[in-house]
Formats: structure tokens, C-alpha cells, sequence
């Protein structure tokens, strides 16, 4: 077991999302692409949009947070 659970948790959340937005680019070129895929339920097309934009402000809130906090011990 990790001597730093929270931390790595974290980073492999992050890592799987930016592997996530690189796959969507390099196999399916964006966004409007993929909703396009016999694979992909236009059903959860609104939620899937509401889902990034609450991820939006939660990445935008810890991005700040963290970047004061970095910042301060700098």
C-alpha cells in the first residue's frame, strides 16, 4: 500500500481523464465526432454535458486552490 493513498488516487483520476481527451482526439478527432458513433448513447448526450460542466468548475475551483497553495510555499 502507498505511503500517500490521497495523492495517487489523484493522480490516477487525472491521468484516466487526460488519457480520456486524447483518445477522443486522436481516434475520433472531438467531441461532436463521438456523439456521432454507433457506440455512443445519444441518450446520455445531456448528461455526459452536464457531468463536464460541474467537472469544469470543480477542476477550475482545485486548480486555483492548489496553484495558491503552491505558490505560497514557493
Amino acid at each position: 500500500m502507498s505511503k500517500y493513498p490521497l495523492s495517487d488516487k489523484f493522480i490516477s483520476w487525472a491521468s484516466g481523464l487526460s488519457a480520456l481527451c486524447t483518445e477522443v482526439r486522436s481516434t475520433h478527432g472531438s467531441m461532436a465526432e463521438l456523439v456521432q458513433e454507433d457506440e455512443w448513447d445519444g441518450d446520455k448526450t445531456a448528461l455526459v454535458l452536464n457531468l463536464l460542466r460541474g467537472l469544469k468548475v470543480s477542476v477550475a475551483r482545485m486548480e486555483k486552490e492548489l496553484r495558491s497553495h503552491v505558490e505560497s510555499i514557493g
